[in-house]
């Protein structure tokens, strides 16, 4: 009978900390104030709960999270590293407390080692991933991705980031085949032309991303990086002229470009309009005689992924 009592009576205990975690009132604030672009607000009510309540890692979370979104890496960095570290104990908590299936199936683990709440391990590995690739660790980034697709977070959001991360190593035949993958669940828009026109590029296909840029220009026109791409693989075939006329067709809607106009300056550069060159270099300060800021091949526009990305926030 007194294990009986005992079980119910830890029974009780977990049911309410899994209640009092989902009905978290300062997780709640957290959120809406994230939501609303208030992330100083954010981490000054996470940072003043967690020094009452530094066991519950679903806030240590969110404020990873924030530190992420006002672009302070290093912190949360470091936040997500403690949860890391303190995950690991609560699974061993719980293994040695008795079946972690138990824990688990209340939706916490032991509330002595720490509360994480199972909904949150996608965006936790999600999050830890993005900072890490961020950061140039990307061996560790993929598995921390991988790791959150496993767990039930947007698998379209996770392969999209696996994509930026083959780009960035150069692996660009890896992030091809991540594309494929994702072609087969999504509709071809504009963004994710851009990504495979970025790739054909880079794979010697430059037909086909030329291809894919004026289908982005035909369903959107004002999609400049797509125009600005056409303009750059011009001039990179020596078509300066060509190049010259994307750029100036840019300038009419978009006149103060300081990149457009510098390879409008190294476009007439090569055409043997020095002068002409010197002029737009002169127009956004560039001091550098053209000769030596002209070279015959000039980088594409990468896609911002990493400048897209929308954290699928489990406490909204």
């Amino acid at each position: 009978m007194k294990k009986i009592f005992i079980f119910f009576s830890v029974l009780f205990i977990f049911l309410s900390t899994t209640y009092a975690q989902m009905d978290d009132p300062i997780l709640k604030s957290a959120c809406r104030f994230i939501n609303e672009g208030k992330i100083d607000d954010a981490i000054k009510i996470l940072e003043r709960d967690l020094k009452i309540r530094p066991w519950n890692h679903d806030l240590r979370l969110y404020l990873g999270i924030s530190y992420y979104l006002k672009n302070e890496k290093d912190l949360a960095l470091k936040e997500l590293e403690k949860i890391e570290k303190e995950l690991k104990k609560m699974t061993g908590s719980a293994r040695s407390f008795g079946d972690q299936r138990i824990f688990l199936s209340m939706g916490m683990e032991r509330k002595d080692r720490g509360v994480f709440s199972p909904e949150n391990k996608g965006l936790f590995n999600f999050c830890y991933g993005i900072v890490l690739k961020e950061k140039g660790e990307f061996k560790e980034a993929e598995k921390k991705l991988k790791e959150a697709m496993k767990e039930g977070y947007n698998e379209t959001e996770v392969k999209l980031q696996l994509i930026d991360l083959a780009i960035k190593e150069k692996k660009f035949d890896k992030a091809k085949k991540e594309l494929d993958s994702i072609l087969k669940s999504v509709e071809e828009d504009e963004d994710i032309l851009f990504i495979k026109g970025y790739i054909y590029s880079k794979t010697g296909k430059l037909d086909e991303a030329v291809g894919c840029y004026e289908k982005i220009l035909s369903l959107n026109p004002d999609y400049i990086s797509a125009k600005k791409n056409l303009g750059i693989i011009s001039y990179n075939k020596g078509n300066y002229q060509e190049a010259i006329n994307i750029f100036s067709e840019i300038l009419d809607k978009y006149s103060e470009e300081k990149d457009v106009l510098i390879n409008m300056g190294r476009a007439y550069f090569h055409l043997g309009d020095k002068e002409k060159a010197q002029e737009f270099f002169e127009q956004v300060g560039v001091k550098i005689p053209v000769e030596r800021y002209s070279p015959k091949k000039l980088p594409l526009l990468p896609p911002q992924l990493d400048k897209k990305i929308e954290l699928e926030l489990t406490c909204k």
